[in-house]
């Protein structure tokens, strides 16, 4: 599906590549039942969970066992930690349950970077559709949104009011946020935090570590140049890191605000955890979005494509130099791209398509478990 600032798709043709999207290899089925699992749960993952709508229902992953009180078909209170994963998973699963039949089983698992191959994992005969709100491009999932991360307007895609043409914003790249990621590099550090949270690496191994990650990458190679404007954010476990490894003092910066960044004339959008969530905002400014190529696919993505909404770039700096002096010598194309971006994010967050969205979504996976059981 391709959405441009003057020919848009029909609303058929965006339901089916919402639908072909979200499902992705799942969309026909047929689908495993959850209630068929038979193997021992404090071998799954440890945030995995399923219910059942109207029922007692069926609780999986050894963070989650007993923790969970289904009271009138939906999850009430949840000890397990970290208390906000739970929270959105509890929050998402509600929703869920309120969107599907009664008797239909779901599985569902909210944490960041989900790579796990569910199918193998619960050794499944049929695929396996775990609701999430990420998906690695090698992996089956259905991808739903966050309640905090995809509404429009909340803290995290904020109204703006930009009235600034591209051309008349400040000439340089900006980014701010948390210094987070992921990289598949090591089991044992490939979360960027694992890293932070080491008290007996020496620093020069530390760095060498850090320095696989763009987040921190980027905010050291750019630090003298005058065309960026990167850093991230002093947060609570950066700034204990950073008593032992000093060297992660040079990348803090002042927070910025969404509003504040859009005077620049480009934002960078680069990966956390998994995806960039920086992007459901600036979409919708006038300034042009430079993307870090990514394994990782969330929300709305089939809505965006490079070229066409946002720059590409693959992570490193030498090539986020190459697309800046391309940008700066292509303006009519950059700024094509940003009406066609705000174009699509308008489609995006439309408040009728949206909800509307999600209760396919739901609906098509219901359709899918009926099937999939013979009912």
């Amino acid at each position: 599906m391709e959405i441009l600032e003057n020919r848009q798709p029909g609303l058929d043709a965006i339901r089916a590549s919402d639908l072909a999207f979200h499902f992705g290899e799942l969309i026909e089925g047929p689908i495993f039942d959850p209630r068929d699992f038979r193997g021992d749960p404090t071998r799954l993952d440890a945030n995995l969970v399923g219910v059942v709508k109207g029922q007692p229902g069926l609780l999986l992953g050894r963070e989650f066992a007993g923790k969970v009180d289904h009271g009138e078909g939906r999850l009430r209170s949840v000890e397990a930690k970290p208390v906000a994963m739970t929270e959105r998973l509890v929050n998402i699963a509600n929703r869920a349950l309120g969107l599907v039949s009664d008797g239909t089983a779901m599985l569902l698992s909210m944490n960041d970077a989900r790579s796990v191959d569910w199918t193998r994992q619960l050794r499944a005969q049929r695929p396996v559709a775990v609701f999430q709100h990420n998906r690695r491009i090698d992996r089956q999932a259905v991808i739903v949104p966050l309640l905090t991360h995809h509404t429009y307007p909340s803290p995290s895609i904020p109204m703006l009011d930009d009235r600034t043409a591209l051309r008349d914003k400040a000439s340089r790249i900006v980014w701010r946020g948390t210094l987070r990621g992921t990289r598949p590099f090591d089991a044992d550090y490939r979360f960027l935090m694992r890293v932070l949270r080491e008290d007996h690496l020496p620093e020069a191994e530390a760095v060498a570590l850090l320095a696989k990650f763009p987040r921190f990458a980027l905010t050291m190679a750019t630090r003298q140049a005058d065309f960026c404007d990167i850093g991230y954010v002093r947060s609570p476990d950066v700034a204990a890191a950073a008593a032992r490894y000093p060297i992660l003092e040079a990348g803090f910066r002042a927070p910025m605000r969404a509003a504040e960044q859009i005077a620049s004339r480009y934002i960078l959008a680069l990966d956390g955890n998994d995806w960039a969530s920086n992007v459901y905002w600036a979409f919708n400014s006038n300034s042009l979005v430079i993307r870090e190529a990514s394994p990782w696919q969330a929300y709305g993505d089939n809505y965006f494509r490079p070229w066409v909404h946002f720059v590409p770039f693959d992570g490193g700096v030498a090539d986020l130099a190459d697309k800046f002096a391309w940008c700066e010598t292509h303006l009519p194309e950059a700024e094509r791209m940003v009406a066609n971006a705000r174009a699509a994010w308008a489609l995006l967050f439309d408040p009728t398509l949206h909800p509307a969205r999600i209760r396919m979504v739901h609906e098509h996976y219901d359709t899918l478990f009926r099937r999939s059981i013979g009912g």
